[in-house]
């Protein structure tokens, strides 16, 4: 969920233009006023909100293993799902190690001049990253606008997001607790109030009814109220062995609805996906509660105590009481078992298992994600074949 970092990437260099590049920006076009700039930024918000409307988050569970498809769809996301596009080369190579830090990321692109580039490789896409949001850190306000805007909390969110994936739990940690012991967000623990997150919100996109502006149109694949028809679903068994496991969990009729029981036509529907006019959190405190759980387990120095706390609030809320708390004595294999059941429980629908699994297997483990290895060439969405030149490498192509 880091990719937020790229908006603030670069920025400075971008408006450093030299009069000789072939990208030259005429002085008519070029950024002059304090308005021209303040357009400019909420055309970056307006990519995000595309970005983070729902289409990231429903491309990312396609891939991994929480979802299935509505029988007879016929779009892009049977390509996705069934793990190739038509962007995919036919160069049938595969990936020995997929995820090494030599191996190539995205190009790194610090200002306007137009020409080709390589690839840069993962480890060099991350130090960009890491760069560039420990500036924003350094120079975004507190607060503004309710959070709708991006902060200096914001972009610490985005940072531990981005040390987790890279499984540098230490920073992680330092991160998230940075975000969570600030008091500037509040952990709901009223399950009626979970969908709206107003005091979780760390950075946020927001619909306004009155104007009519929507954001998180791509959550609408999700949708189950009224006469929508979800074309994604839970899948059956996840919802038996995983959702249901936990007696009494007041998420199972709070995320999610059977429709049709016992016939052949049965489904299961997330719920909580079902607003017209959402508030789509990018970074929020329950997430924020989960990721440092994980990595106070898995740091340098293990810190159980904080685990521990962050898994009863999360299942406080979750069963209404202190029923299914940890107990301080539990051992540190249960507790990380714990954390990464919650963040799957909590997380389900919004992106997050395909990273978490594809982190995991990164460490050493044996991750299977529906059938194939958690490396699998198909599990990485392919660059579109435009992109292609002599500088410019694809992905191999799914077996």
């Amino acid at each position: 969920m880091f990719i937020i970092g790229t908006l603030f990437s670069g920025c400075e260099n971008l408006l450093e233009i030299d009069p000789v590049d072939e990208g030259v920006i005429l002085e008519a076009d070029a950024i002059q006023t304090k308005q021209d700039l303040q357009e400019l930024l909420n055309a970056a918000y307006d990519v995000v909100n595309g970005f983070y409307g729902g289409r990231f988050q429903r491309t990312s569970e396609l891939l991994a293993d929480n979802v299935v498809l509505r029988d007879g769809i016929t779009d892009e996301m049977v390509n996705i799902y069934k793990r190739y596009t038509t962007g995919y080369f036919t160069d049938n190579e595969s990936y020995e190690q997929a995820y090494n830090n030599d191996h190539p990321g995205v190009v790194i692109k610090t200002n306007s001049k137009v020409e080709l580039v390589p690839r840069n490789t993962v480890a060099e896409v991350y130090q960009q990253i890491i760069a560039d949001l420990t500036e924003a850190e350094s120079v975004l306000p507190e607060s503004n606008s309710n959070f709708v805007y991006a902060t200096n909390w914001s972009a610490k969110a985005a940072l531990a997001q981005v040390y987790f994936q890279m499984r540098d739990y230490d920073n992680a940690y330092t991160k998230a607790n940075e975000v969570i012991n600030s008091g500037v967000f509040t952990f709901v623990t009223d399950f009626d109030d979970y969908s709206s997150n107003t005091t979780e919100a760390i950075f946020k996109l927001v619909s306004n009814e009155t104007s009519g502006k929507r954001v998180g149109g791509d959550f609408g694949v999700y949708r189950s109220d009224g006469t929508n028809i979800p074309n994604i679903r839970v899948a059956p068994d996840v919802y038996k062995n995983v959702i249901k496991a936990g007696a009494g969990d007041l998420r199972v009729d709070g995320f999610y609805k059977v429709f049709n029981p016992g016939e052949a036509n049965e489904y299961v529907a997330f719920t909580k996906f079902n607003n017209e006019f959402p508030v789509v959190p990018v970074f929020h405190l329950t997430e924020m509660k989960l990721l440092r759980a994980e990595s106070a387990m898995l740091k340098t120095s293990v810190d159980k105590p904080t685990a521990i706390l962050d898994v009863n609030d999360i299942r406080e809320r979750a069963y209404g009481g202190a029923s299914k708390n940890l107990l301080e004595t539990a051992d540190n294999a249960a507790v990380l078992n714990a954390v990464r059941t919650e963040r799957r429980l909590e997380l389900m629908g919004e992106g997050y298992r395909l990273y978490d699994l594809k982190r995991r297997g990164t460490a050493g483990e044996d991750i299977v994600i529906r059938g194939v290895e958690w490396d699998y060439v198909g599990l990485v969405i392919q660059f579109g074949a435009s992109e292609a030149n002599e500088v410019f490498v694809a992905n191999p192509e799914p077996n």
